[in-house]
């Protein structure tokens, strides 16, 4: 009786080789497929919607300039339409707000890009006052919301559009286009 317990037992512990080998793959495949789904598809996607140029992208323009230089490109290069997405953008990074009401227990921290009309918001993003005259009011604003409002979907969309207004009024004319929010963290 006690032989047959140490021959399952053995039986048990010998398993094949193989059993391991999906595990394997799936700790391999999974990250290694995460990496290249970001790097050739989403990172792409979102450099070309905010207009931002990756090393990369410098080398392409480089050549299409020299062949639009040469007269082979009849269309607008790239590389202005970028400069022009560029000039006309301006990306504000890890603004920490107190919440109303929460006596400084609990932050708001925003990431957002701000996309204005151009040549006019070129300009105005080259005036460090009207920059800073930018930052103060969206400070006022985001730390105008309360805890449960937070909470809700519809206050980061709120929140962009109470910016524009804000914006375009301190700056005395039509000059910001949208708000992007790309980072809104509650703590």
């Amino acid at each position: 009786m006690a032989d047959k317990a140490s021959e399952n037992e053995k039986e048990e512990t010998k398993k094949p080789a193989g059993s391991m080998l999906p595990i394997i793959i799936m700790l391999v495949a999974m990250p290694l497929t995460a990496w290249l789904a970001t790097q050739f598809i989403i990172v792409p996607q979102i450099k070309e919607n905010f207009g931002l140029e990756t090393q990369d992208d410098e080398k392409k323009g480089d050549h299409e300039s020299s062949s639009h230089e040469a007269g082979e490109d009849k269309e607008v290069p790239e590389d202005e339409v970028e400069k022009t997405s560029a000039e006309n953008t301006e990306l504000v990074e890890k603004v920490r707000v107190n919440v109303k009401n929460t006596n400084g227990s609990r932050f708001l921290y925003v990431s957002y890009l701000i996309k204005g009309k151009v040549p006019e918001f070129a300009k105005i993003k080259k005036s460090q006052e009207k920059m800073a005259k930018i930052r103060d009011t969206a400070l006022g604003l985001l730390m105008s919301f309360d805890i449960a409002e937070l909470g809700q979907i519809e206050t980061k969309n709120r929140a962009g559009a109470m910016m524009i207004s804000a914006f375009n009024d301190d700056l005395g004319g039509d000059y910001i286009e949208e708000i992007f929010f790309t980072e809104w963290t509650v703590q």
